[in-house]
């Protein structure tokens, strides 16, 4: 059984991401808030993350193509 209250680890592997790219995604404003346990625990809920993920995390078709993406695309197209 999942604990209510993740660790660090814990909240990646629900998100399914790394530690540090959980620690990278912390800084966005769609990932809740950690509950803090004490001065140096921190912990998060497992309801929040798995709402904030399904609700809130922005979608592929939301962001632009990068434009070296973009460049290389045509320099491609324009070759064949």
């Amino acid at each position: 059984m999942t604990p209510l209250l993740l660790n660090l680890k814990q909240a990646a592997q629900l998100l399914g991401v790394s530690e540090r790219k959980f620690h990278q995604l912390r800084g966005e404003s769609w990932l809740p808030l950690p509950i803090l346990c004490g001065s140096r625990s921190q912990r998060w809920h497992r309801d929040e993350l798995a709402d904030a993920a399904k609700m809130l995390a922005p979608r592929v078709s939301d962001r632009p193509e990068p434009l070296m993406l973009a460049q290389a695309r045509k320099s491609r197209g324009a070759a064949a």
